[in-house]
């Protein structure tokens, strides 16, 4: 009886022992199960965190990395820049630049009194109606040029970026009409051109050639309207240039006294600006370009100021010199 009872508790440890034999395992396997869930968990943090990283630096230089202006906001740019230049050119010919006054005068003819003794003989005169330093007629045509970009990058942006995106600038067309042709009457006065019904034919000339400008581009899409518009053009430009012209070529060969050098470095700077406008008008209106109508807007721009430069330049070299 001993004997058995001792057997079956024998048997009962070692079913016990067994059972826990079995149970360790499966608490190891879970142990090894959490330790690689850890583990596994750690690895893809790790990864996340890298990518996190350069999401984070990716944005940062998205912020930082310039922002590409657009050809109006890069037009915009343009007119502020020259606009403020062209009036510090104003203010840089008042202060450097004194040419002697001459006397605008009106032309008629009246009765030779000496010559007229059988018949009436009538010679050609002049009345002087007021002195004027040529001077400021440029500095006019400067400051008209300068408040006019600087009004298009302002007050006046929604209305020429509305002509620029229907490819006819009728604002920059009606600044470059005032400005040429106080320009061109300003190279008249220096070249001898003293009438003033001349001077404001060739300032009425320039305005009709702006105007033409004008409608050849709205017309661009009418080869007949088009050529129309801009062989008119050329004509009425080069018409407001021949009373200079002839003057220089009159003082040249007749005159007793020369010309100075910078008035036809002036006159010269400024029919190669006009010059300039009309080929680029030329080479838009005929498609030889494929630039888009604001790099040709641009193109008057630049052609514009580094006219007025150049004549400013001359200017500023001869009389700070003297």
């Amino acid at each position: 009886m001993a004997n058995t009872t001792k057997s079956t508790r024998t048997t009962k440890t070692t079913k016990a022992k067994k059972a826990v034999a079995k149970k360790a395992p499966a608490k190891a396997v879970k142990a090894a199960k959490t330790t690689k869930t850890a583990a596994s968990k750690k690895v893809t943090e790790t990864k996340k965190a890298p990518a996190a990283a350069k999401a984070v630096v990716s944005k940062e230089s998205a912020k930082k990395a310039p922002v590409a202006l657009g050809p109006l906001d890069r037009l915009r740019s343009v007119h502020i820049a020259f606009g403020t230049a062209t009036l510090i050119f104003a203010a840089i010919v008042a202060w450097a630049v004194s040419i002697p006054s001459v006397g605008a005068r009106l032309g008629f003819v009246t009765k030779d009194e000496f010559a007229s003794k059988t018949d009436t003989v009538l010679n050609p005169t002049h009345e002087i109606l007021f002195n004027i330093r040529p001077e400021f007629v440029l500095i006019a045509a400067l400051v008209v040029s300068g408040l006019a970009s600087i009004l298009f990058a302002s007050r006046l942006r929604a209305r020429y970026e509305a002509g620029i995106k229907n490819e006819v600038s009728s604002l920059r067309w009606l600044a470059l009409g005032l400005s040429g042709g106080l320009t061109i009457e300003f190279v008249g006065l220096l070249t001898g051109v003293y009438d003033v019904l001349v001077l404001k034919a060739t300032f009425a000339l320039l305005l009709v050639t702006t105007l033409l400008g004008v409608i050849a581009e709205r017309d661009n899409k009418n080869p007949e309207k088009l050529k129309l518009a801009y062989g008119l053009g050329l004509f009425t430009g080069t018409i407001a240039w021949l009373p200079i012209i002839g003057s220089l070529i009159g003082t040249a060969l007749y005159g007793s006294q020369a010309l100075e050098a910078y008035v036809y470095g002036v006159a010269g700077v400024t029919l190669l600006g006009f010059i300039g406008f009309a080929f680029n008008q030329y080479r838009h209106l005929a498609g030889k370009t494929q630039s888009v109508y604001a790099d040709v807007e641009a193109r008057y721009l630049r052609i514009d100021f580094v006219t007025k430069f150049a004549v400013v330049l001359i200017l500023v070299l001869t009389f700070v010199t003297k």
